[in-house]
C-alpha cells in the first residue's frame, strides 16, 4: 500500500493527514497555545500507529510552507528531508494559506487571508471570485485601510485587532491532500527578509 502523509505545522492547530489510493483523507489535529516541537512529532507518531503505517509504506510528504509560524514549517521539512533521504519519497510543498482560502473559496467569495508577521507587520492576500492574490506584507493601518466590509480569516485573530468582521480559520493537513493549486518551491515561505 503507497501512501501520501501532510504535515500542516504553520500554525498553533497541528494536523497530520494521510491518504492511500482514493480513500479520503484521515486527519489527526491537536490544537497548541503555541508551536511546540515535541508535540508536533507525538502527534505525527500517533497518527502513524493509529492508522498503521509505516515509514516503508510513504510514496511522498507534502508540506504546508506556510506563512506562519517559522519553526513548526521549518520542523515539518526537517522532519520530510530526514524521512526522504534514504528512500527517495517524493516531497511537494503549497502555500498554507493558499490552501485554505481554496477551501474557503467552495463557501464564499470575497475575503482576505491575514496573519501577524511580527517586526510590526502583518502578511496577508486578497481573495475574489475564485482569484487567490499574491501575497503581501504591510503595516497594520495599512491592511486595516485596504480592507472594506469582506470578511477577514486568520488563524491568528487574536493576534489582529482593529478589524470588523475577523474570523478564526485554520489551514489543515487535509487540505494539501485535495488542492488543485500548483506546487510551489520545498522551502519555507518566509516573507520578512532574513536579518
Amino acid at each position: 500500500m503507497s501512501v501520501i502523509l501532510a504535515l500542516e505545522w504553520s500554525t498553533r492547530r497541528l494536523s497530520v493527514a494521510t491518504r492511500s489510493g482514493n480513500a479520503p483523507p484521515e486527519i489527526s489535529v491537536l490544537d497548541v497555545d503555541r508551536f511546540h516541537g515535541p508535540a508536533a512529532i507525538t502527534l505525527l507518531e500517533q497518527h502513524l500507529l493509529e492508522h498503521e503505517i509505516s515509514l516503508a509504506e510513504l510514496q511522498g510528504i507534502v508540506i504546508g510552507r506556510g506563512p506562519g509560524n517559522f519553526s513548526g514549517i521549518r520542523l515539518a521539512f526537517a522532519w520530510a528531508a530526514g524521512c526522504m533521504a534514504p528512500g527517495g519519497i517524493r516531497l511537494t510543498a503549497y502555500s498554507s494559506g493558499r490552501v485554505m482560502a481554496e477551501r474557503l473559496l467552495r463557501e464564499q467569495t470575497g475575503f482576505h487571508i491575514l496573519g501577524d508577521a511580527r517586526r510590526g507587520k502583518w502578511w496577508g492576500c486578497a481573495v475574489q471570485a475564485s482569484q487567490i492574490g499574491d501575497w503581501e506584507l504591510h503595516p497594520p493601518e495599512l491592511w486595516r485601510q485596504r480592507i472594506g466590509p469582506e470578511p477577514v480569516f486568520s488563524s491568528e485573530a487574536a493576534r489582529l485587532n482593529g478589524l470588523h468582521d475577523l474570523r478564526e480559520v485554520f489551514p489543515l493537513a487535509s487540505d494539501l491532500l485535495q488542492t488543485r493549486q500548483p506546487p510551489e518551491p520545498g522551502q519555507p515561505l518566509y516573507l520578512h527578509p532574513a536579518v
